[in-house]
């Protein structure tokens, strides 16, 4: 998208302070609507330690991202990250180890490019994004579509649900932030970042240290916004003399109107843009000469819907549900075959019994077989007298029996049968050569045998 902007307007005040340790970058008296890098630092540590870190860290920021801006117009989180680092680096050697106080600095930062607005923050330097036309004072609507939350002890315990907001504004520790840009740290600080790509005409970016909010209220900010009949020279001159002689610390902002926003086809889509959120669990206690802000409840803002990563999270998804299936399937394929194998041997095994009774019962039902058979081919031998009286009514019968196969025969031993010993044709024979014998020894006894 493009953006093109009105004048940038601003003010810095040294308000109750001794010096001003507040700085705004580019050189407010050098810009103009084509600038789109807005930094505001907010210094502290004492006599001239908070304007050298402001200074160094809203210069170092500026520079950097001033000559690496990218070809094609986005600027990235990475980007960022880079100029933060050079930025650290710069204060690590403006150090000086003999003062008793630790310098360090807040910062805020407001980057315009192709793809939105970026927003990045440390400390309680605030940044909003204002749309008047949300704006209704009779239904306490201010119109802010954004507003940073403030890395501050006395936001953290508001956000905890520990402090009101009536609390908070008599909170003897107001002046404690939990995060700033210091040099020489173990564990350097990480700016909160957010890419803003809901942007519309008539918009405006407002941002502003902690001196500003002890008399500015978010309400009267958005209705002074929302005023249509003041100008932007108007709008930031009511916003001052809200402040003026009535703030103790330095007092200083940026405001940005945005005139015209043109969509172009090549813009990212929403929330394409990183956002890191750093845990604010570390806490720095500043100089108590430092007045804080009563810092408000954090406006939520709904963040746009990634669907790129919303995708790639269905991907993975379905891809760890088809590793898990595979997975089970092996280890049934692993454990199938030896179940398989135990099942293999105890059919063998039933089968070898089954054969071995089967076996026997054959050869038992074999022999009682050819025992039957014997003994039908014996009774079918008939005798003499059978036969004859058979020949008289000219028929011959075969007395058959038959012999059932025993359904079950145990496996013993058989007994052979006994043949029959006495044979009817051959006692027939024998009889009648035993009759004749005696015919004749009949007839040679007797006197008339040859006549017999």
């Amino acid at each position: 998208m493009k953006i093109s902007i009105r004048q940038p307007l601003w003010f810095t005040e040294i308000g109750a302070k001794d010096n001003q340790e507040d700085y705004l970058w580019p050189n407010p008296q050098k810009i103009n609507e084509r600038q789109r890098i807005f930094i505001l630092c907010d210094g502290m540590g004492g006599q001239d330690s908070g304007e050298i870190a402001s200074e160094t860290a809203a210069t170092s920021i500026g520079v950097y991202l001033t000559s690496h801006r990218p070809k094609d117009g986005y600027v990235s989180e990475g980007l960022l990250n880079e100029a933060l680092s050079y930025a650290y680096d710069e204060l690590d050697k403006k150090d000086n180890p003999l003062s008793q106080r630790k310098m360090g600095t807040t910062m805020a930062c407001v980057v315009f490019h192709r793809g939105g607005v970026l927003a990045a923050h440390i400390g309680d330097s605030r940044i909003y994004h204002i749309r008047p036309s949300l704006a209704n004072v009779e239904n306490g609507l201010s119109g802010i579509v954004y507003q940073s939350a403030d890395h501050s002890l006395v936001n953290d315990l508001i956000r905890a649900g520990e402090l009101t907001e009536e609390e908070a504004r008599n909170f003897t520790q107001k002046n404690v932030i939990t995060r700033a840009m210091q040099p020489n740290l173990e564990r350097r600080y990480k700016a909160e970042i957010y890419n803003i790509d809901d942007i519309q005409d008539g918009d405006f970016f407002f941002i502003c240290c902690d001196g500003v909010l002890e008399q500015l209220s978010n309400e009267k900010l958005g209705s002074i916004m929302a005023e249509e009949s003041l100008s932007d020279a108007d709008k930031i001159a009511a916003i001052k003399s809200i402040c003026d002689g009535k703030t103790k610390d330095n007092y200083s902002c940026w405001l940005i109107p945005v005139n015209e926003v043109i969509p172009e086809s090549s813009d990212q889509k929403a929330g394409e843009e990183v956002i890191v959120t750093v845990s604010s669990s570390d806490t720095i206690s500043t100089n108590t000469d430092k007045i804080g802000s009563v810092p408000n409840l954090i406006i939520d803002r709904q963040e746009p819907t990634n669907k790129k990563s919303s995708f790639r999270k269905w991907l993975i998804s379905i891809f760890t549900f088809l590793c898990i299936t595979a997975v089970i399937l092996v280890v049934m394929f692993l454990r199938n075959p030896t179940e398989n194998s135990q099942d293999a041997d105890k059919m063998v095994d039933s089968i070898n019994i089954a054969g071995l009774k089967n076996g026997k019962t054959d050869s038992i039902q074999q022999s009682a077989k050819s025992s039957q058979e014997a003994n039908i081919e014996k009774k079918e031998l008939p005798n003499k007298t059978d036969r004859s009286s058979e020949d008289k009514k000219g028929k011959r019968e075969l007395i058959i029996k038959e012999v059932k196969t025993p359904e079950k025969v145990e496996a013993k031993p058989q007994e052979t049968e006994k043949p029959e010993e006495v044979n009817s044709v051959k006692l027939d024979n024998s009889d009648k050569k035993k009759s004749m014998l005696i015919n004749n020894s009949k007839s040679q006894d007797s006197p008339n045998g040859k006549q017999q």
